[in-house]
Protein backbone atom coordinates (compact mmCIF):
# COMPACT_ATOMS: atom_id res chain seq x y z
CA UNK A 1 0.00 0.00 0.00
CA UNK A 2 1.59 3.08 -1.14
CA UNK A 3 1.51 6.31 1.51
CA UNK A 4 2.41 9.76 2.01
CA UNK A 5 3.37 10.55 5.42
CA UNK A 6 3.47 14.38 6.82
CA UNK A 7 5.52 15.34 10.01
CA UNK A 8 7.06 18.37 10.62
CA UNK A 9 9.73 17.25 13.41
CA UNK A 10 13.12 15.90 11.23
CA UNK A 11 14.25 13.15 13.79
CA UNK A 12 10.31 11.66 13.91
CA UNK A 13 9.84 12.11 10.52
CA UNK A 14 13.08 9.69 9.78
CA UNK A 15 12.30 7.21 12.64
CA UNK A 16 8.45 7.20 11.31
CA UNK A 17 9.98 6.32 8.02
CA UNK A 18 11.94 4.04 8.95
CA UNK A 19 9.06 2.39 10.65
CA UNK A 20 6.57 2.27 7.94
CA UNK A 21 9.31 0.84 5.21
CA UNK A 22 10.33 -1.74 8.02
CA UNK A 23 6.59 -2.83 9.07
CA UNK A 24 6.72 -4.75 5.13
CA UNK A 25 2.93 -3.35 5.13
CA UNK A 26 3.34 -0.57 3.02
CA UNK A 27 5.55 1.48 0.73
CA UNK A 28 6.31 5.62 1.56
CA UNK A 29 5.83 7.14 -1.61
CA UNK A 30 6.17 10.14 -0.29
CA UNK A 31 7.48 12.30 3.00
CA UNK A 32 6.98 16.09 3.53
CA UNK A 33 7.23 18.62 6.30
CA UNK A 34 5.29 21.18 5.73
CA UNK A 35 1.63 21.23 4.37
CA UNK A 36 1.61 22.83 1.33
CA UNK A 37 4.74 21.08 -0.19
CA UNK A 38 3.33 17.93 0.51
CA UNK A 39 -0.52 18.59 -0.45
CA UNK A 40 1.00 19.72 -4.08
CA UNK A 41 2.82 16.21 -4.07
CA UNK A 42 0.65 14.29 -2.91
CA UNK A 43 -2.45 15.33 -5.38
CA UNK A 44 0.31 14.34 -8.06
CA UNK A 45 1.23 10.54 -6.84
CA UNK A 46 -1.97 9.55 -5.67
CA UNK A 47 -0.90 7.80 -2.61
CA UNK A 48 -3.50 4.63 -0.95
CA UNK A 49 -3.31 6.52 2.02
CA UNK A 50 -2.17 9.28 4.57
CA UNK A 51 -0.13 9.15 7.62
CA UNK A 52 -0.25 12.87 9.08
CA UNK A 53 1.05 14.75 11.86
CA UNK A 54 -1.77 17.00 13.87
CA UNK A 55 -0.15 19.81 14.94
CA UNK A 56 2.63 21.21 12.95
CA UNK A 57 5.10 24.00 13.78
CA UNK A 58 3.13 27.52 12.84
CA UNK A 59 0.01 25.13 11.69
CA UNK A 60 -1.77 23.75 13.95
CA UNK A 61 -4.34 21.52 12.60
CA UNK A 62 -2.99 21.38 9.22
CA UNK A 63 -2.55 17.75 9.54
CA UNK A 64 -6.55 17.62 9.86
CA UNK A 65 -6.35 20.52 6.98
CA UNK A 66 -4.58 18.05 4.83
CA UNK A 67 -6.64 15.10 5.31
CA UNK A 68 -10.52 17.06 4.46
CA UNK A 69 -9.01 18.51 1.25
CA UNK A 70 -7.73 14.88 -0.39
CA UNK A 71 -10.54 12.73 1.64
CA UNK A 72 -7.91 9.93 1.48
CA UNK A 73 -7.71 7.32 4.38
CA UNK A 74 -5.49 8.73 6.78
CA UNK A 75 -3.58 7.09 9.97
CA UNK A 76 -2.62 10.47 12.24
CA UNK A 77 0.49 10.06 14.29
CA UNK A 78 0.35 12.71 16.81
CA UNK A 79 1.43 14.00 20.30
CA UNK A 80 -1.97 15.44 20.58
CA UNK A 81 -4.57 13.12 19.50
CA UNK A 82 -6.19 13.37 23.27
CA UNK A 83 -6.74 17.30 22.38
CA UNK A 84 -7.73 16.10 18.76
CA UNK A 85 -10.17 13.65 19.21
CA UNK A 86 -13.16 15.44 18.76
CA UNK A 87 -12.33 16.99 15.28
CA UNK A 88 -10.59 13.67 14.03
CA UNK A 89 -14.62 11.79 14.86
CA UNK A 90 -16.04 14.69 12.97
CA UNK A 91 -13.56 14.09 10.17
CA UNK A 92 -14.70 10.71 10.13
CA UNK A 93 -18.30 10.96 10.11
CA UNK A 94 -17.67 13.93 7.43
CA UNK A 95 -15.86 11.03 4.92
CA UNK A 96 -18.40 8.11 5.47
CA UNK A 97 -16.79 4.95 5.02
CA UNK A 98 -12.92 6.38 4.41
CA UNK A 99 -11.04 4.61 7.14
CA UNK A 100 -9.39 7.26 10.09
CA UNK A 101 -7.45 5.99 12.34
CA UNK A 102 -5.34 7.34 15.40
CA UNK A 103 -1.96 6.12 17.21
CA UNK A 104 -0.21 8.80 19.65
CA UNK A 105 3.28 8.95 19.13
CA UNK A 106 4.42 7.21 22.51
CA UNK A 107 2.81 3.96 21.79
CA UNK A 108 5.16 1.17 21.86
CA UNK A 109 5.99 -0.89 18.89
CA UNK A 110 4.14 -3.57 19.19
CA UNK A 111 0.80 -1.02 18.90
CA UNK A 112 2.03 0.63 15.97
CA UNK A 113 2.52 -2.52 14.19
CA UNK A 114 -0.63 -3.95 15.45
CA UNK A 115 -2.86 -0.42 14.44
CA UNK A 116 -0.82 -0.18 11.11
CA UNK A 117 -1.66 -3.87 9.88
CA UNK A 118 -5.05 -3.20 11.01
CA UNK A 119 -5.30 0.23 9.30
CA UNK A 120 -3.58 -1.59 5.82
CA UNK A 121 -7.00 -4.19 6.09
CA UNK A 122 -9.68 -1.27 6.30
CA UNK A 123 -7.86 0.65 3.31
CA UNK A 124 -7.58 -2.56 0.95
CA UNK A 125 -11.26 -3.30 1.99
CA UNK A 126 -12.52 0.25 1.47
CA UNK A 127 -10.38 -0.17 -2.00
CA UNK A 128 -12.22 -3.28 -3.09
CA UNK A 129 -15.64 -1.63 -2.60
CA UNK A 130 -15.50 2.19 -3.07
CA UNK A 131 -16.53 4.10 -6.86
CA UNK A 132 -14.05 4.76 -9.50
CA UNK A 133 -13.99 7.22 -11.06
CA UNK A 134 -14.06 7.14 -14.92
CA UNK A 135 -13.51 9.63 -17.12
CA UNK A 136 -14.80 8.26 -20.79
CA UNK A 137 -12.63 9.39 -23.61
CA UNK A 138 -13.99 12.36 -25.38
CA UNK A 139 -17.15 12.79 -23.43
CA UNK A 140 -16.00 15.53 -21.43
CA UNK A 141 -17.10 14.40 -18.00
CA UNK A 142 -17.00 11.25 -15.66
CA UNK A 143 -18.59 8.56 -14.83
CA UNK A 144 -18.85 6.94 -10.95
CA UNK A 145 -19.02 3.09 -11.02
CA UNK A 146 -18.80 0.66 -8.10
CA UNK A 147 -15.40 -2.31 -8.18
CA UNK A 148 -17.92 -5.06 -8.95
CA UNK A 149 -19.34 -3.56 -12.30
CA UNK A 150 -16.53 -3.75 -14.38
CA UNK A 151 -15.26 -6.85 -15.49
CA UNK A 152 -11.68 -5.94 -17.09
CA UNK A 153 -9.42 -3.09 -18.30
CA UNK A 154 -7.99 -3.39 -21.86
CA UNK A 155 -5.98 -1.90 -24.05
CA UNK A 156 -8.02 -0.26 -26.66
CA UNK A 157 -7.30 -1.71 -30.14
CA UNK A 158 -8.63 1.12 -31.84
CA UNK A 159 -5.72 2.97 -29.85
CA UNK A 160 -3.28 0.70 -29.00
CA UNK A 161 -0.68 3.04 -29.22
CA UNK A 162 -2.17 5.36 -27.23
CA UNK A 163 -2.92 5.34 -23.13
CA UNK A 164 -6.34 4.43 -24.04
CA UNK A 165 -8.20 1.61 -22.05
CA UNK A 166 -11.34 -0.03 -22.77
CA UNK A 167 -13.23 -1.02 -19.80
CA UNK A 168 -16.02 -3.64 -19.87
CA UNK A 169 -18.74 -3.87 -17.48
CA UNK A 170 -21.31 -6.46 -16.38
CA UNK A 171 -24.64 -4.32 -17.31
CA UNK A 172 -23.38 -1.74 -20.06
CA UNK A 173 -21.49 -1.09 -22.91
CA UNK A 174 -17.75 -0.78 -22.95
CA UNK A 175 -16.21 2.52 -22.56
CA UNK A 176 -12.87 4.19 -23.80
CA UNK A 177 -10.85 5.70 -21.11
CA UNK A 178 -7.79 7.87 -21.70
CA UNK A 179 -3.97 8.29 -20.04
CA UNK A 180 -4.37 5.01 -18.17
CA UNK A 181 -1.28 2.89 -17.73
CA UNK A 182 -2.30 -1.08 -16.84
CA UNK A 183 1.20 -1.25 -15.17
CA UNK A 184 -0.22 1.33 -12.60
CA UNK A 185 -3.92 0.53 -12.51
CA UNK A 186 -3.81 0.75 -8.45
CA UNK A 187 -3.05 4.66 -9.24
CA UNK A 188 -6.61 5.58 -11.42
CA UNK A 189 -8.21 4.15 -8.48
CA UNK A 190 -8.34 0.48 -9.67
CA UNK A 191 -7.46 -1.81 -6.38
CA UNK A 192 -4.01 -4.04 -7.16
CA UNK A 193 -5.55 -6.75 -5.45
CA UNK A 194 -8.84 -7.33 -7.25
CA UNK A 195 -7.57 -6.14 -10.95
CA UNK A 196 -5.21 -9.09 -11.56
CA UNK A 197 -2.81 -8.24 -15.17
CA UNK A 198 -2.91 -11.50 -17.33
CA UNK A 199 -0.88 -10.22 -19.95
CA UNK A 200 0.53 -6.87 -21.24
CA UNK A 201 -3.18 -5.79 -22.63
CA UNK A 202 -5.11 -6.70 -20.02
CA UNK A 203 -6.41 -7.15 -16.51
CA UNK A 204 -9.27 -8.76 -14.96
CA UNK A 205 -11.09 -7.92 -12.46
CA UNK A 206 -11.00 -11.35 -9.88
CA UNK A 207 -14.47 -11.32 -8.45
CA UNK A 208 -16.12 -11.18 -12.00
CA UNK A 209 -14.56 -13.92 -13.36
CA UNK A 210 -16.64 -17.09 -14.42
CA UNK A 211 -13.78 -19.28 -14.32
CA UNK A 212 -9.79 -18.39 -13.75
CA UNK A 213 -7.00 -21.48 -14.56
CA UNK A 214 -3.45 -21.43 -14.55
CA UNK A 215 -3.88 -20.86 -18.00
CA UNK A 216 -7.06 -18.49 -19.14
CA UNK A 217 -10.04 -16.15 -17.20
CA UNK A 218 -13.39 -16.74 -18.37
CA UNK A 219 -15.58 -13.69 -17.86
CA UNK A 220 -18.77 -12.37 -19.18
CA UNK A 221 -19.82 -8.70 -20.30
CA UNK A 222 -21.86 -6.60 -21.96
CA UNK A 223 -20.80 -6.18 -25.91
CA UNK A 224 -21.11 -2.73 -27.85
CA UNK A 225 -24.26 -3.90 -29.51
CA UNK A 226 -25.83 -4.46 -25.81
CA UNK A 227 -25.97 -8.08 -26.09
CA UNK A 228 -23.94 -10.22 -23.13
CA UNK A 229 -20.47 -11.75 -24.26
CA UNK A 230 -18.68 -14.65 -22.73
CA UNK A 231 -15.19 -15.02 -23.49
CA UNK A 232 -12.15 -16.51 -22.84
CA UNK A 233 -9.09 -14.33 -22.16
CA UNK A 234 -5.77 -16.21 -22.03
CA UNK A 235 -3.07 -15.42 -19.37
CA UNK A 236 0.42 -15.06 -21.20
CA UNK A 237 3.17 -16.96 -19.93
CA UNK A 238 4.94 -13.83 -18.25
CA UNK A 239 2.39 -13.22 -16.08
CA UNK A 240 1.64 -16.74 -15.09
CA UNK A 241 5.04 -16.89 -14.05
CA UNK A 242 4.39 -13.58 -11.71
CA UNK A 243 1.17 -14.79 -10.27
CA UNK A 244 3.09 -18.50 -9.27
Amino acid sequence: MRVAVLEDDPAILKDLVHRLRESGLVEVVLHARERAEFLAEAIALHPDALVLDIDLVGDPQGGLLVARELALPVLFFSGHVGRNLEAIEVLDSQHANVPVAHLSKTCTDEVFQGRLRKFVEEVRSWQRYRPITLRPSGKGGTMEVEVTEIVAVMVDPKGAASNNKRVLFLERKPVTIADVTLARLSDFGFPEDVFIRISSRCAVNRLAALEWTGTHVKVRYQGSDGSPVTEVFPITETFRKRRG
